[in-house]
């Protein structure tokens, strides 16, 4: 029965005005709903991903931040490279520069210049010296068989596709994370450019193992990126809109 349109008595008023507070009560636990995802959502920073260098240094106007990459002597648990200091999380070494012995000196003709190359799986801190939006570096994964990569992949350390984690922190804190596959025996890209500043690029290989990828310069930029109107956002302005109309015209029950 349609309450609402029955002629105008006290109990039917009543009713009226219940079911009305049952559909403001039900918009009200909805928004709530609503917001508890948007703070869950909203524990992740906004952020675009890039694999193309050229686009990232446009969209972000982000700088090397490491400068052409440096030949340096023996092997390093942690160094400062211009503004960036790398440090190697298994405690086993890395070296920056080129491969004495080798074709050209290089770990890898993927990459121009001198190369990262850490002594374990390929898991690496980035620290930067101030806070950043925008951070990314040039990588090469060689293939089975490279022909470029004399090192890689050799009968110890067998090729293996890799994946990588990398997670982006604000001293310590949780800012965002994503993941990346590189394609195999090209020179890639990995970029990330956020809402929210970090100092620090955590980057974890989660699938592979030694078989050796190599890291280039770093890139980073200090403009936020400006993300889009969130739909949810605007769906939960929408909804509180329309739970004040109905508690405009919520009909009053009658006294006497």
């Amino acid at each position: 029965m349609d309450y609402c349109s029955e002629k105008p008595k006290k109990k039917k008023f009543r009713q009226c005005a219940d079911l009305t507070k049952n559909i403001i009560m039900n918009i009200k636990h909805l928004a709530c709903t609503m917001a508890i995802g948007l703070l869950h959502l909203s524990a992740q920073a906004n952020s675009a991903i890039f694999s193309n260098q050229a686009s990232f240094l446009s969209a972000t106007g982000a700088t090397s931040a490491t400068g052409a990459l440096p030949d340096l002597p023996g092997q390093y648990t942690s160094v400062q490279i211009g503004s960036v200091t790398l440090t190697d999380v298994s405690g086993r070494n890395f070296y920056v520069g080129g491969l004495v012995g080798y074709p050209q000196n290089d770990w890898t003709t993927l990459l121009p210049g001198n190369e990262i190359a850490i002594n374990s799986v390929e898991n690496l801190d980035v620290s930067f010296k101030s806070l950043v939006y925008a951070a990314g570096f040039d990588f090469a994964e060689p293939g089975s068989g490279s022909t470029s990569s004399p090192y890689a992949n050799n009968a110890y350390y067998p090729s293996k596709d890799s994946v990588f984690t990398v997670t982006l922190k604000n001293n310590g804190t949780f800012v965002s994370a994503f993941t990346f596959n590189a394609p195999d025996e090209v020179a890639s890209f990995v970029g990330v450019w956020s809402d929210t500043a970090f100092d620090r690029m955590e980057i974890r290989e989660t699938t592979g193992d030694i078989e050796d990828e190599y890291f280039g310069q770093f890139y980073t930029g200090n403009v936020a990126l400006v993300p889009e109107p969130e739909t949810w956002a605007m769906l939960l302005i929408g909804l509180g809109l329309v739970g004040l109309k109905l508690r405009r015209t919520e009909p009053e029950s009658l006294n006497s």
